[in-house]
């Protein structure tokens, strides 16, 4: 056995009882990493080498989450968005239907911008053209909740349920 029934067990309801934060009924894993480390994961499980993921350019992490769609083997189309604005989500179904994508990526909320994408409606679009997404959601969790369907949502617990080192709250 590789863990005792104790760790097991506390896994489990761990994962049961993070389903309502992150707003989701489908499976949660726990990874003892960074919020880079848990991209990197789900990037390599959801693209195999020689696919193509769409990705929203809105700030700085959207080269983050490039490097690690080209990091994998796979193509990465960055497609900018107006600075300070959301994604619009006509413009990402016109993308979609001029290209064979295998993935949608982008930032739920830019940290350094607070800029948030309309997750819900983009979620939707992708799901109609048969396309999965995956939201980096580390600085939205618990702020800015998104029902997303079927999809991957990738979180930090040290972004905002820990807070910033060296804050406190009362």
């Amino acid at each position: 056995m590789l863990v005792g029934p104790d760790f097991a067990q506390a896994y489990v309801r761990a994962t049961e009882n993070l389903k309502p934060v992150f707003g989701t009924s489908g499976y949660v894993g726990i990874i003892p990493g960074s919020g880079t480390l848990a991209n990197e994961v789900a990037i390599r499980a959801m693209l195999d080498e020689g696919q193509t993921a769409l990705i929203l350019d809105a700030g700085y992490f959207s080269n983050v989450l490039k490097k690690s769609v080209e990091g994998c083997g796979a193509t990465a189309v960055l497609m900018p968005v107006p600075e300070g604005q959301p994604a619009d989500p006509e413009a990402v179904r016109a993308a979609l239907s001029q290209q064979k994508y295998d993935l949608l990526r982008f930032t739920h909320v830019e940290t350094s911008t607070r800029l948030q994408q309309p997750v819900e409606a983009l979620a939707k679009i992708a799901t109609d053209a048969g396309v999965p997404i995956m939201v980096d959601g580390v600085s939205a969790l618990g702020t800015s909740p998104a029902k997303m369907g079927e999809n991957a949502q990738i979180e930090a617990m040290n972004s905002v349920i820990l807070g910033i080192e060296g804050s406190m709250s009362r």
